[in-house]
């Protein structure tokens, strides 16, 4: 017994090591170039990154680089950039490329030390919930788990990875209150659920998903309690949780306005955080303070009670703030891409909206039987003594489920309940097997089997990534996809446009106004802000920061001459970037004059021309200067 709890406790260490090396494993494809990043939103984190760390009392909340020549807020939250910038500030010597270099290189290993703390988490979650066999399986399972990998994977600064990693914190804080069933208001893990969830949201407001499954569980413990004392206490610890939770959003919330999002929008860090956070400390105080009385005999007359307050609360908010309908509504659109915007992000997509070939290189086949699981998981557990932390479980499986079938980004928290699912089905299997009294290699080898055959199109996907460590090894060069191909050619041509041609004001001081911008399609703003260092007209926030520079860069691209020429004066724009597409739009149109093997115009003149490599359909990455 001393020896298994021996190896139990070097089983975090391996699992970190394991999951923290296939993060890695595409680090030849990152560092062959200047900037070792992947992805384009963490070109703005970097960005952000670099002002924290030149201006350490200031915040980028008003950045003129971005929506030129108006400017705009960035609609990310702080915390995960002052994060970056605290971790940074040791290889930092200055605002110059080459210090920028040296925190890209830094920072490009940070992803990695997120997941595989993720993946030792979810082990020590899975431990408590079950035994060490599953945590060790499900575990494992996440290390492998493209999804999951996809987000943590090094060069990766973006902040879905944290997100992923405090998603599993509150997970397992909320099974350790839970536990508590007599905790009171004084309790440490109150507290930290509290601060847990207020930093996921000064992570990332999508993760207000995460949030509120956490928060009807610890609704329905009150109800649910055997007796009138434990839901008081029960409903007292809620208290201590949101009342944490509101401290640390309400300095980052309470003050800020924005000119695209009503004041209480879910979407953005506004007023809604701070509300909603007091408002169920002011739920459950109220259930606590008022099952003092007959009612809260019974778990009838507490339900009633709790929903009573808490449709009163609701209708008094909207009464005393009317834009809390709107917010709802801004989140429900964004949501369900109801926005123009968000229809054509790629991470917005819906996880079958190409077949089933994403969905089963990110999240395995396993991904089909997710209803199942989570069923047979109910069922199994029904009568656990930790059954009400399981219910947690379950039902944030199925919610993060729901809505990765409509957005791709939550694939990344739903592989942590996806591998805890599978990890748990995979030892029942066996379990089931062995004690019908199969033969345990038997059953082992069946189960192996089965895992294997689930998990083979999230090991195909690794095949490129190995083979480019291969090529690295002996020397040969990279067989790299289209996309960083075309994104390593796209940060060339941004060098190019930063070191020729004149410097812009304001890159560290958000009260210099610059001179110019540069007009680009939106999906390249966040290159141009960081590695040209000149404001962008459009970029990958598209409408968020206000419709009209989204889309009258679009309508650049696909007038003719003279209306273009008023657009580009309109909008302050020297600079045109763009990939050209040989006959994609009408003649006259500027994306086809400025796609013509020698471009006739005259109001801009070619600057920077290099053929992007591999494309199919010989497009080329050019620079257009605008002449007055």
């Amino acid at each position: 017994m001393e020896r298994t709890w021996k190896h139990a406790r070097k089983a975090p260490f391996f699992l970190f090591l394991l999951a923290f090396a296939i993060r890695c494993i595409p680090a030849p494809r990152l560092f062959g170039e200047a900037v070792p990043l992947f992805g384009t939103d963490a070109y703005y984190h970097l960005r952000r990154v670099l002002f924290r760390l030149e201006n350490p009392s200031a915040s980028l909340g008003f950045d003129r680089y971005i929506n030129f020549p108006h400017g705009g807020q960035p609609i990310w939250p702080p915390l995960f950039d002052w994060l970056l910038a605290w971790i940074a500030w040791p290889v930092y010597t200055g605002g110059d490329p080459e210090s920028a270099a040296r925190v890209e290189l830094w920072l490009a290993w940070l992803p990695p030390l997120l997941g595989a703390t993720t993946v030792v988490l979810l082990y020590f979650l899975a431990r408590r919930l079950f035994d060490e066999t599953t945590a060790l399986v499900s575990a494992g399972i996440l290390s492998l788990l493209s999804g999951h990998f996809w987000y943590s994977q090094i060069g990766f600064v973006d902040h879905h990875a944290l997100v992923a990693l405090l998603s599993t914190a509150l997970l397992l804080l909320a099974v350790r209150l839970l536990e508590h069933r007599a905790a009171g208001l004084v309790n440490g893990w109150a507290v930290a659920s509290g601060v847990t969830a207020g930093g996921l949201l000064l992570v990332w407001p999508g993760s207000l998903l995460h949030v509120l499954v956490f928060e009807s569980v610890l609704l329905c413990v009150w109800v649910t309690r055997d007796s009138k004392r434990e839901a008081r206490q029960a409903a007292l610890s809620a208290v201590t949780v949101n009342f944490a939770a509101a401290l640390v959003v309400a300095p980052f919330a309470i003050d800020v306005s924005w000119s695209n999002w009503s004041d209480f929008s879910p979407a953005v860090m506004s007023r809604f955080q701070p509300w909603l956070f007091a408002a169920l400390a002011i739920h459950a105080g109220a259930c606590a303070a008022t099952w003092n009385r007959d009612w809260g005999d019974s778990r009838a007359g507490r339900l009633f009670q709790a929903l009573a307050i808490g449709a009163s609360l609701l209708l008094l908010s909207v009464s005393l703030f009317p834009s809390l309908a709107t917010g709802a509504a801004e989140a429900l659109r964004w949501l369900f891409k109801e926005e123009a915007f968000q229809a054509v992000v790629a991470e917005s997509k819906a996880l079958f909206a190409d077949g089933t070939s994403v969905a089963e290189a990110r999240l395995s086949r396993f991904v089909y039987a997710v209803p199942l699981a989570a069923a047979a998981l109910a069922w199994a557990r029904r009568k656990a003594p930790n059954r009400e932390a399981l219910r947690l479980i379950v039902l944030q499986l199925l919610v993060l489920g729901a809505v990765t079938l409509l957005q791709r980004r939550f694939f990344n928290s739903f592989s942590v309940m996806l591998a805890l699912s599978l990890g748990w089905t995979l030892v029942a299997l066996f379990r089931a097997a062995d004690s019908r009294g199969t033969p345990r290699w038997l059953s082992a080898a069946a189960v192996a089997i089965a895992a294997i055959w689930l998990l083979l199109p999230v090991l195909q996907s690794y095949r490129l990534p190995l083979r480019n460590v291969g090529e690295a090894w002996t020397g040969r060069r990279l067989t790299l996809p289209e996309a960083v191909e075309r994104r390593r050619s796209f940060a060339r041509a941004a060098r190019w446009l930063r070191d020729n041609s004149p410097d812009t004001a304001g890159f560290f001081d958000p009260q210099a106004v610059p001179e110019y911008g540069v007009l680009a399609f939106w999906a390249h703003g966040h290159l141009i802000e960081y590695v040209a260092r000149r404001p962008s007209i459009a970029n990958n926030f598209g409408d968020d920061l206000g419709g009209s520079n989204f889309y009258e860069s679009a309508r650049f691209f696909q007038v003719a001459e003279a209306p273009a020429r008023e657009i580009a004066k309109r909008l302050g724009a020297r600079y045109v970037l763009l990939r050209t597409r040989p006959g994609s739009q009408a003649p006259h149109t500027m994306a086809t004059r400025m796609s013509a093997p020698t471009p006739d115009l005259a109001f801009a003149h070619l600057v920077y021309d290099e053929p992007l490599e591999r494309s199919r359909d010989r497009s080329r990455i050019r620079i257009f200067e605008l002449r007055p």
